[in-house]
């Protein structure tokens, strides 16, 4: 009876609340645009140049086939702001408008710009290079000749827009795009990455940057953080979250565009899950870790003291040298109360993720976990909750409490799905199930759900057969 009565206790619990969004605690900027189908031709045509021979069109997106360019341009590049094709050739074969765009004061704070998502597909480059796509910004008073477009781009295997919001992330007071894209690696990874690109004066810049380094046709490496990656042996998801829009400094003209970020991720691979916990930041003077720890939640020894950042600048200092992973660098001195609290909320997340949990047994240690997912389900980290859950899950199965472990797991769902769901809300272009991106992907909960989804199918089979069956007898 008791993995019944522990099942049952886990499901009567209230479950724990998780932020709908990664950047729930700033609001967007600006107001959502419609694009139409002759803005949605205007920017294939005017813009980039495109010879169009068809349209099909959905509540997403417009889908061109193209026939190639109208002029002599050799890319889809020439024309636009601070780009050139010079010895780069690339024909598009199809283009994808979507609708859903965004006027914001992008390129400065008084500026009405028009943001756009758009993908490319050529069917006449190398496999590696396949796919062109980005977000377009429209000069501040719409298309025109002479006032060429800015355009974050990138060029990958298999690249493909997921959705994108706009919010001061900088803090200099105009606006950045969040964008989101998904791509296939090799051996047959699924990946989603989050960026930020900033656009003053219609100059497009990565203000945080993640990306595919290619190593030949079936060969590539993945720099950086990504939102979600899927492959048969291995989960990985992350959240970025923007502390302060401002960094905590009253933006002046001509300033230092500054930041903090903080970075959760939850990496699903046998025996048991593991966490990283980051926060970075830039002031001023390039972008620094403040904070980055990692972990296992079966660690019976605790982490690993480790020095901090100014230890390990001046290795003479060895009194300097601090056991407690979770305190933050040094930081400037004229940050203000709001981003002095919001790091040390960080600190104080840091130290209830990094706590040991006891070894023994196995129903204390298991609940310990699960009274720390909570904590840090409410404290409005997911992925670290998730992770703690899923260990949870973890445990519990391999002591054979089977049922227990099923309700821990699906606390660990609702702190996935709550990442996906930040990746993939209302702003996004609707490509993430396309994308093959699995929120459930490498949990307990998932393999349940496939086995009882195997064993309803052979049933349905069976059935079917006994229809079939009493359908051949004689009246």
């Amino acid at each position: 009876m008791m993995p019944v009565a522990l099942a049952l206790a886990f499901m009567v619990l209230p479950a724990p609340v998780f932020p709908a969004s990664a950047d729930s605690e700033q609001a967007q900027v600006g107001a959502p645009v419609e694009v139409d189908l002759d803005l949605a031709r205007r920017i294939a045509g005017s813009v980039f140049g495109l010879d169009i021979s068809g349209v099909e069109q959905d509540s997403s997106a417009f889908r061109f086939s193209v026939s190639g360019f109208s002029d002599s341009r050799r890319c889809p590049l020439s024309g636009l702001r601070n780009l050139s094709c010079e010895s780069f050739e690339w024909i598009p074969s199809r283009i994808t408008i979507y609708r859903k765009a965004r006027q914001a004061p992008v390129s400065g704070h008084l500026a009405r710009n028009l943001v756009v998502m758009v993908d490319m597909e050529s069917d006449s480059v190398g496999f590696a290079i396949g796919t062109l796509h980005g977000v377009l910004v429209t000069p501040s008073g719409g298309l025109s000749a002479g006032r060429p477009c800015a355009f974050g781009w990138y060029l990958s295997r298999s690249g493909y827009s997921i959705g994108m919001s706009v919010r001061d992330v900088s803090g200099d007071g105009a606006a950045d795009v969040v964008y989101s894209y998904g791509q296939v690696l090799p051996r047959g990874v699924s990946i989603a990455v989050r960026d930020v690109w900033s656009f003053p004066a219609m100059a497009a810049t990565k203000f945080i940057s993640s990306g595919e380094k290619l190593s030949g046709v079936i060969g590539s490496t993945f720099e950086g953080v990504p939102i979600h990656l899927s492959s048969d042996d291995r989960t990985e998801l992350g959240r970025f979250v923007f502390l302060s829009g401002d960094s905590g400094r009253t933006a002046v003209p001509g300033s230092v565009p500054a930041g903090i970020l903080a970075i959760e991720r939850l990496v699903l691979t046998p025996p048991v899950p593991v966490w990283e916990f980051q926060v970075i930041g830039d002031t001023g003077g390039g972008w620094l870790d403040f904070l980055a720890i990692q972990g296992s939640i079966r660690d019976d020894e605790g982490p690993v003291a480790e020095p901090g950042l100014l230890d390990r600048m001046d290795p003479e200092s060895a009194e300097m040298l601090s056991g407690d992973r979770c305190t933050m660098s040094d930081l400037p001195t004229d940050l203000s109360v709001q981003i002095r609290r919001a790091l040390l909320d960080a600190e104080d997340t840091c130290r209830v993720a990094s706590a040991g949990v006891p070894a023994s047994p196995v129903a204390a240690s298991a609940a310990a976990m699960l009274i720390r997912g909570f904590a840090l389900a409410w404290k409005g980290w997911p992925l670290l909750a998730a992770s703690f859950f899923e260990a949870a899950s973890v445990e519990l199965l391999a002591s054979g409490r089977a049922l227990p472990a099923v309700a821990a797991s699906w606390f660990a769902a609702l702190g996935t799905v709550s990442a996906v769901e930040a990746l993939c809300g209302e702003d996004a272009a609707g490509s993430c199930e396309a994308g093959g991106i699995d929120p459930l992907h490498g949990l307990y909960l998932d393999s349940v759900a496939r086995v009882a989804a195997g064993a309803m199918d052979g049933l349905r089979g069976v059935v079917d057969r006994m229809v079939e069956g009493l359908r051949k007898l004689p009246e």
